[in-house]
């Protein structure tokens, strides 16, 4: 009987098997039970139930998480999309989001102005000041040097069979090479200087160089005498024309570096450079600024020198004389700019003329030519210029760093001394003693 019933019941559990195969597990195990009275039959039976129905809860839960995590994946990939759509609206911000995130995690912080100590705080405008002004002025350099004269911008430059310009002391460096400008640029040329010899050959040699240039006329003056200026002007009202460009250049300088009591022959020599660095320039521009007063045109070149930056010792009446020459230049502009009228003060550094004897070109010191080509570039733009890129930088740093963040003193004292050893070395040559 025992074996009977155990043989059912191992029939009715392999029959379960296949009910549950085909989701009618729990109905076919609730008949059993119903039915079965054994208690052996009964234990085996509710165990079968119980473990089913844990399979069943099991497959419930993972049915249930398998579409969680779909309807996660789903919203997930449904904000992606949101995303990528805004993502334009939105990229500065996470990319600031995400660099503040970053800053946090790694500790940075920025300073509190607040905070620092009042000496950083002034270090720093200062600083901050002084890269904006030199930006500028670098900037201002580019205008000038380049782009102005690239654009066409800066003095009209007239030229014609009966325009002409008037050069002082145009025989030799710096003079020569604007009267060859001129004459470049399709001026009549009227020379004046002391040596008619060497104006011949000017002469001669521009007609030659510069087809382009009519006529050239040239007058031997000299002007260190201040009695020449009615010849000068008989000579100037005779041109067959107007004169539209004047270039003061004239002018005399030390023959080395001297205290002011020991110039020799001093009496003749403050005559001689008062007048022809002074003189020349005052009498000049009074003979012929009437002329383009009443064209209301003209352009007048007064060339000084980069000593007019500060106080020269060894060389105080030339120095003196070319600030005078400056400011001079620079009053003039103002009175007549608005006339049609250009009064242009140029202040050269060292150039490569006889004047200093001729020293070896280089990145400081340009040829007269070289010179010349370049400042013309800053007619009409700068009232007063340097002419010349790298003398535009040296007077930058002189001007600016020197003279108003230490002080023009500086300046006057670093001159002291270059022009102290430069006595020495001259003294030297003619083996005198220096300490006279």
């Amino acid at each position: 009987m025992t074996t009977n019933t155990e043989e059912s019941l191992l029939s009715n559990i392999d029959h379960d098997s296949d009910l549950e195969h085909y989701g009618h597990h729990h109905t076919t195990m609730t008949m059993m039970t119903t039915t079965t009275k054994s208690p052996l039959l009964s234990l085996i039976l509710n165990s079968t139930i119980s473990n089913s129905k844990k399979l069943i809860d099991n497959i419930n839960t993972t049915t249930i998480s398998s579409m969680m995590v779909n309807d996660a994946v789903m919203a997930n990939d449904d904000d992606h999309y949101h995303h990528m759509v805004n993502s334009d609206n939105n990229n500065d911000d996470t990319n600031v989001n995400i660099l503040i995130e970053s800053w946090n995690r790694s500790g940075f912080q920025l300073p509190n102005i607040y905070t620092l100590p009042t000496p950083i705080i002034v270090l720093s405008i200062i600083a901050i000041v002084f890269i904006i002004w030199m930006i500028i002025k670098f900037i201002q350099a580019l205008w000038t040097f380049f782009i102005c004269y690239m654009l066409g911008f800066g003095a009209k430059w007239r030229p014609g069979s009966d325009s002409w310009a008037i050069i002082t002391g145009s025989t030799d460096g710096i003079g020569l090479a604007y009267a060859k400008a001129m004459a470049r640029k399709g001026y009549c040329v009227f020379l004046l200087s002391r040596n008619q010899q060497k104006l011949d050959k000017c002469k001669a040699d521009i007609l030659n160089e510069f087809p382009k240039c009519p006529q050239v006329k040239t007058m031997a003056v000299d002007f260190t005498l201040d009695t020449i200026y009615k010849n000068i002007s008989d000579e100037i009202n005779a041109l067959n024309g107007h004169v539209h460009v004047l270039v003061n250049n004239v002018g005399m300088a030390y023959k080395y570096p001297e205290y002011f009591t020991k110039i020799p022959n001093s009496d003749q020599f403050i005559s001689n450079i008062l007048n022809c660095n002074i003189l020349s320039v005052t009498r000049m521009t009074h003979i012929i600024l009437p002329m383009m007063e009443a064209r209301r045109s003209g352009i007048i070149i007064n060339v000084a020198s980069y000593s007019a930056l500060f106080p020269t010792p060894f060389l105080s009446i030339y120095s003196a004389s070319k600030i005078y020459m400056d400011y001079f230049s620079r009053a003039l502009h103002s009175e007549y700019s608005d006339r049609g009228i250009v009064v242009q003060s140029v202040l050269p550094y060292y150039v490569s003329t006889n004047m200093i004897r001729n020293p070896r070109i280089s990145f400081m010191i340009p040829s007269p030519d070289q010179f010349v080509n370049s400042a013309l570039k800053t007619v009409g733009v700068e009232t007063r210029t340097y002419g010349y890129f790298a003398h535009n930088v040296l007077a930058f740093f002189q001007s600016f760093i020197v003279k108003f963040i230490i002080g023009n003193n500086l300046n006057t004292k670093i001159a002291y001394h270059r022009m102290k050893r430069l006595r020495k070395g001259c003294y030297k040559r003619k083996g005198l003693n220096h300490y006279v």
